[in-house]
């Protein structure tokens, strides 16, 4: 399950000339959360623990992945305006077409 879902999102990417190396480390540590998560959907999550797995060091970068992630569809994301309580990710079917 874990393998394929990274397999098919690297595959599905070099069709994505958008996607830049944040979103890739960004999405393989929402995967490594979703792991911890027994392949659970939706993943719970917080930005700083995502930030700091992923590497990605800016806020605003941060956002801006998430963003174009789910306009890729590659997940779904639902905000928690709550301070006390984490945001929720779901881990997407990819739908990999070759070209």
């Amino acid at each position: 399950m874990y393998e394929n879902t990274l397999s098919d999102f690297f595959k599905t990417i070099q069709n994505h000339d958008w996607i830049t190396h944040s979103h890739i480390c960004i999405y393989r540590a929402i995967l490594e959360l979703w792991h911890q998560n027994k392949f659970v959907n939706p993943v719970p999550i917080s930005r700083l623990i995502l930030m700091s797995m992923s590497k990605v060091s800016s806020n605003a970068t941060y956002h801006k992945c998430i963003k174009e992630l789910v306009k890729g569809k590659y997940i779904s994301y639902v905000p928690s305006y709550n301070p006390y309580f984490g945001s929720f990710v779901h881990i997407l079917v990819l739908s990999f077409t070759a070209n």
